[in-house]
């Protein structure tokens, strides 16, 4: 069975994920914050569903090493917008007026990091 191009992008991000903890874990020894990642709305067939999967995939993982005394310590996408700032769009904002469900999955993990402190 082949994968499609969003399960195989996700398969590799969970990977690189873990890498980075494990190195922060057992290398570093320092806490992680993951920076700077997003789905592009300029992608073939984009869907707002598609970054709606893609952002609780890392969520998740960064909520689950947090909850378990791991190394994370949270994450910022790329990148956050006001209305009116089109002209400095890179297909990675969000804009919050524009996409109210993709609120939800913020506050839900920004919710559940603040829950564990």
């Amino acid at each position: 069975m082949s994968l499609s191009n969003n399960e195989a992008v996700a398969q590799y991000v969970d990977r690189w994920i873990k890498a980075r903890i494990d190195d922060s874990s057992y290398v570093l020894g320092k806490p992680l914050l993951l920076t700077e990642f997003g789905k592009s709305s300029r992608s073939p067939g984009y869907q707002v569903v598609a970054r709606e999967t893609y952002l609780p995939n890392i969520y998740n993982s960064i909520y689950t090493c947090a909850r378990t005394n791991g190394t994370c310590g949270g994450a910022l996408f790329w990148q956050l917008m006001a209305q009116g700032m089109e002209n400095l769009s890179d297909g990675y904002e969000i804009v919050l007026e524009q996409s109210p469900s993709t609120v939800g999955v913020i506050a839900q993990q920004s919710n559940g990091l603040s829950s564990l402190i």
